[in-house]
């Protein structure tokens, strides 16, 4: 696993081993990807609630755009990520080291290692069109990357922006 710093010494994204770009970069490409859009609700059209193939197509091009963007342009001003990803379960109300959050627009999902305030590690992202997320392989394994990131920081003794930055200065 690689960190890749993506904005502001506040956003970071994870690259797995076995993948040839960070999270970040992936979620942008294939979340404006028209094949790979069409390929994704082709396969997933029986959760799609009445729309076309088209019509989340275009939906998903056009919520991207705005999520990655709105992230980007508003990554600097303090507080903003912090209010910007929620705790990935909604029943979840209190304050855990390194806790799993997630940030979303429509039935786009980014995930990330909330680091310290205002620092956060993407681990992935997805389409969820179901309520669970255990009840898609595609969002199952982004569960599985949120621990894994986690687990990977824990080895590290990161579990705050100090730690984390000595952990950087090192890699």
């Amino acid at each position: 696993m690689n960190i890749i710093h993506i904005f502001a010494d506040k956003l970071y994204a994870i690259r797995f081993a076995h993948e040839s770009e960070d999270e970040w970069n992936k979620l942008n490409k294939q979340w404006t990807d028209l094949i790979w859009l069409e390929d994704f609700f082709e396969a997933n059209k029986t959760d799609l609630s009445g729309l076309t193939v088209e019509e989340a197509v275009i939906q998903t091009m056009n919520e991207a755009d705005l999520l990655l963007d709105t992230i980007l342009s508003k990554v600097n001003e303090k507080g903003w990520l912090n209010s910007v990803f929620k705790n990935l379960h909604n029943q979840e109300y209190k304050t855990v080291v390194l806790s799993k959050k997630k940030a979303k627009r429509s039935w786009l999902r980014i995930y990330a290692i909330k680091i310290d305030a205002d620092v956060f590690l993407i681990t992935g992202g997805a389409i969820k069109l179901t309520h669970l997320m255990q009840d898609r392989v595609h969002t199952k394994v982004e569960l599985i990357k949120l621990e894994q990131a986690k687990n990977y920081l824990k080895e590290n003794d990161v579990f705050d922006e100090d730690s984390f930055r000595e952990f950087e200065l090192e890699l």
